[in-house]
């Protein structure tokens, strides 16, 4: 197995970080066409895609309460799989009634749920999710659904930008000791083995979602993969779920590579002013670009105000 796939780099400062991530650092290798980033906003998050974190596994099981052959086991990779499944079919739907544009998807249009109808699906493909499916749901995922894929961008900065815009949203009595950017070897990553949680790396169409090509947003899927035995299906319905973090399937890959790690877990402590925010900022990296539109600008005069603040704060403590 690969216990040395996973490289965990703490630096001492965000000046520490800067230094090592910019030409001449010892860091700066890593920031080249063959790596994607992701950047998390606590040390504290796992790597786990929002349909399957616990904290939403009611929310998504209450699209399905009224189907009466899910009631046995709401916990089985089943269960999971429908609301999953329903969730995009009532995103697309929805959309689609509103003259949205959504990706044209026969099984969507043919305007049928059902349990024979989701079980034909499960025993066509090979995987879930199928790969027809992975548009709509990234274009879902932008928009709040809840679905199995991860985000990640081809652009380190944006990565970096998300780790410092996120710290927002935490009370400061609840900031962690430091912010994460996760980057990944997708040269040396492997393909999920049949019968196997895994991980399948998707670059979706830019077309159509400004957000997704600002943000040069490609997507980790965890991938279910079975046998093409139909019979399968009815071990979906007994067998609970699946749930580990992406750095854990990472760890269970067997990498012959054996040249380095292929996911790496760089920690930077959590900024107490606007140094890093305003480093991107220079580099045109702020909510303007990330989302463009009048909300991105909006946006990015709200993180201007909080960083000015915060550094104001932070100098009146310390006098």
């Amino acid at each position: 197995m690969g216990e040395n796939n996973v490289k965990e780099i703490k630096c001492e400062s965000v000046k520490d970080f800067i230094q090592r991530i910019s030409y001449g650092g010892d860091l700066y290798k890593l920031n080249n066409w063959e790596y994607i980033y992701r950047g998390e906003s606590s040390d504290k998050y796992k790597l786990i895609p929002s349909a399957l974190r616990p904290e939403n596994h009611d929310d998504l099981m209450r699209l399905v309460k009224d189907l009466i052959f899910l009631s046995k086991n709401e916990n089985s990779e089943y269960a999971q799989i429908v609301a999953e499944f329903i969730s995009l079919y009532f995103f697309y739907t929805f959309c689609d009634y509103r003259g949205l544009h959504v990706p044209h998807i026969d099984n969507f249009k043919n305007k049928l749920i059902g349990q024979i109808y989701i079980d034909r699906i499960l025993s066509r493909h090979l995987t879930w999710l199928p790969p027809e499916y992975i548009e709509i749901a990234g274009l879902a995922q932008h928009y709040g659904v809840k679905t199995r894929l991860l985000d990640w961008s081809k652009d380190i900065n944006v990565a970096i930008y998300f780790a410092v815009s996120g710290l927002m949203k935490i009370k400061e009595s609840e900031k962690p000791e430091n912010i994460v950017l996760w980057i990944l070897d997708t040269t040396t990553l492997k393909v999920a083995e049949k019968d196997r949680l895994g991980i399948i790396l998707y670059t979706p169409n830019y077309a159509g979602n400004p957000n997704l090509c600002a943000q040069k947003g490609i997507f980790s899927i965890y991938s279910i993969n079975k046998d093409v035995n139909v019979t399968r299906v009815e071990s979906f319905k007994k067998a609970d779920k699946e749930v580990k973090s992406f750095d854990e399937i990472i760890r269970e890959q067997v990498n012959s590579n054996n040249e380095g790690p292929i996911l790496y877990k760089i920690l930077i402590p959590t900024p107490q002013d606007g140094e890093l925010y305003n480093y991107l900022s220079k580099k045109g990296y702020d909510a303007s670009l990330i989302f463009p539109g009048y909300d991105g600008v909006t946006k990015k005069i709200k993180e201007d105000t909080y960083w000015k603040n915060l550094k104001r704060k932070n100098e009146q403590e310390n006098k």
